[in-house]
């Protein structure tokens, strides 16, 4: 059996991962997830299944991703209130 405190931060690391990759890619997200990370969905499973840890590096890659998505975001935003968008 799982000590308490593991599977404790396993919930923990399949919330914030399926949250990251929803927030990046929609409600299918694992497929996309899995290919910009360059590892196979059953990598992704495995992490959100709790059956191998995420490694420090992928959850440093997903905080650049969310970075750079949310710098996306941002500038699209800028932009439609700024009146760049299309007007009917």
């Amino acid at each position: 059996m799982i000590p308490l405190s593991r599977r404790t931060d396993q919930v923990a690391a399949s919330r914030m991962l399926s949250a990251a990759g929803a927030a990046l890619h929609g409600p299918s997200w694992e497929s996309a997830l899995a290919s910009e990370l360059n590892v196979d969905t059953e990598r992704v499973e495995e992490w959100m299944s709790g059956r191998q840890r995420v490694p420090q590096a992928t959850w440093d890659d997903l905080a650049r991703l969310l970075q750079i998505h949310a710098q996306a975001c941002a500038g699209l935003s800028d932009a439609l209130r700024a009146g760049e968008g299309a007007r009917s």
